[in-house]
């Protein structure tokens, strides 16, 4: 009898401790998230201190689910192999690597042409979405340019759900549990 009520007690007990450790990690996914953007948004500010621009493919500056582009000219590794190019470093102006996010953080996806490319990812294993201004300066002419932040760029990610909560490209701000620097 005295077994059965000691059993009964740590089972109470780790259940507590579970469920307790679940909003803890949430929390401390949401922290990195919001770290990660911190750490991006640096490197896009540098970036564009020695290129007088952000960087951008000159393709629409709108990198949802597919930032491998941005990637690889903050880290100098090609978005391919992750090994460093010249073709991206050999520029006089480039004083990078500017952005090195941890081997956890960047995975293989497909990305726009779907043959697979390293994708930055945030702590749920999304890959982040990015708007960036073509130039330092707004540009009409720029057909996707960052809704929130008009002059520089807008960061997100979709959060522990992994959809889109915000509606098409985050146009009116962030929405459910997405997260990012607007």
């Amino acid at each position: 009898m005295e077994l059965l009520v000691t059993i009964t007690i740590i089972t109470i007990l780790t259940s507590i401790l579970v469920a307790g450790t679940t909003g803890f990690r949430d929390r401390a996914r949401r922290t990195k998230t919001r770290a990660q953007i911190a750490q991006m948004e640096t490197a896009l500010e540098a970036y564009r201190n020695d290129f007088l621009r952000y960087p951008n493919d000159a393709s629409p500056t709108q990198y949802e689910n597919d930032n491998s582009y941005i990637l690889e000219q903050l880290s100098g590794r090609d978005m391919d192999d992750g090994v460093y190019s010249s073709a991206i470093t050999g520029d006089a102006r480039w004083n990078g690597p500017y952005f090195e996010p941890k081997s956890e953080d960047v995975v293989m996806m497909n990305g726009a042409g779907g043959t697979p490319v390293r994708t930055w990812v945030d702590a749920w294993g999304s890959a982040f979405n990015l708007r960036l201004a073509n130039d330092t300066t707004f540009e009409t002419s720029n057909p996707n340019p960052p809704l929130n932040r008009a002059l520089s760029f807008d960061i997100w990610s979709h959060g522990p759900n992994k959809t889109n909560d915000s509606g098409s490209h985050a146009a009116s701000g962030l929405g459910g549990d997405d997260i990012g620097n607007f």
